[in-house]
């Protein structure tokens, strides 16, 4: 049975057989019996998750996060070997030597992008190739990322729009799309005593929503 402990490739459980129920050959010759044994580790590492990050929260993509199915040897590491959709990975950061945790540090865009999915493409091209501490090699693959990286407000401007001295609105621009039936109203709050309500600019699942004011 399949442990759901995030990976376990890297695990190396032992096995012992007390020779009671005596396995046989063909020929009837009994199975000796052997102690805890521990077996060579031949399961490559796997990738598991790749999730964007915007480490500084400010609604530009710094990174991606990839978490593995066992420990990795960073001295195999390469940046080469990396690729990520319409960005450039200049480094990695390991964080804690030798686990099972990196980091592709992006060089941010000039556009928010925190909805951003890019595929994520792994190549043994480099002159050393990934490895656990058994050196079973990290195969290839190309999977779009995990978008973890969470909405953040990128700009809030005053509104006059019938242009009669009163203001009558506040526009929100966020750094990507937000879900219009997540809206709820009792989460803002106006000063200077405005009533208002939260209108979706007429564009549904946009970037922007309209806090609309009470004349």
């Amino acid at each position: 049975t399949e442990k759901n402990n995030g990976g376990d490739t890297g695990v190396r459980p032992t096995v012992t057989y007390s020779g009671v129920q005596q396995v046989s050959d063909r020929h009837g010759n009994f199975l000796v019996a052997f102690g805890a044994t521990t077996p060579d580790d031949k399961a490559v590492p796997v990738l598991l998750k790749r999730e964007t990050v915007d480490a500084n929260t400010d609604g530009f993509l710094d990174g991606v996060k990839l978490t593995f199915s066992e420990n990795l040897v960073d001295s195999t590491l390469e940046v080469a070997d990396w690729s990520v959709a319409g960005y450039t990975a200049p480094s990695i950061t390991s964080g804690t030597s030798n686990d099972n945790i990196i980091t592709l540090d992006l060089t941010p865009k000039t556009v928010s992008d925190t909805g951003a999915q890019p595929l994520i493409t792994y190549e043994q091209v480099g002159a050393s190739n990934v490895t656990d501490a058994h050196g079973n090699l990290l195969s290839s693959s190309a999977v779009a990322a995990t978008d973890k990286a969470l909405p953040q407000l990128m700009s809030l401007v005053t509104e006059d729009r019938d242009e009669d001295g009163q203001l009558d609105g506040m526009l929100m621009t966020f750094s990507e799309a937000i879900l219009d039936s997540s809206l709820v109203s009792g989460d803002v709050a106006v000063s200077d005593g405005y009533s208002f309500t939260l209108d979706t600019d007429g564009g549904a699942n946009d970037d922007k929503i309209r806090v609309v004011l009470t004349e």
